[in-house]
């Protein structure tokens, strides 16, 4: 918790890729982590700032429903998961991504969707304090 612009963002994003970085220089596997915020433009901007560390197919940007593409950043749009409509190709989806990006809101339904408990080894929120 701090005031806006003093690099928590920044942080969380610098974590996430050196858990990743660390991983690959140890010959382990990548760990499986989901980033959450409080808004659909706080989880848009992690996106944006991963982009340039991950590849579209170890970095999904998980839309709920009632999301709309025409309002997403046009840098993440590669980042999307593709099956938001259907809920079993979603879980595929989000299986097969090291990184996963949601709101807080949407990652609390992952469950309901099927992703099994322990996927993730890593679970950070940023902006946790908004999300109350």
């Amino acid at each position: 918790f701090g005031p806006p612009g003093t690099g928590k963002t920044t942080v969380v994003v610098e974590t996430v890729y050196q858990l990743a970085l660390r991983n690959i220089r140890t010959g382990q596997e990548k760990p499986n982590i989901l980033l959450a915020a409080p808004s659909n433009d706080a989880a848009d901007i992690l996106v944006g700032r991963l982009a340039s560390y991950f590849p579209p197919k170890e970095l999904m940007r998980v839309l709920a429903y009632s999301r709309n593409r025409d309002d997403l950043p046009t840098d993440i749009v590669p980042y999307v998961n593709q099956q938001e409509e259907d809920d079993e190709l979603q879980l595929q989806e989000i299986l097969k991504a090291k990184v996963v990006v949601s709101t807080v809101n949407l990652a609390a339904r992952f469950v309901y969707l099927g992703v099994p408990k322990g996927h993730f080894s890593v679970i950070c929120v940023d902006e946790a304090g908004h999300a109350t």
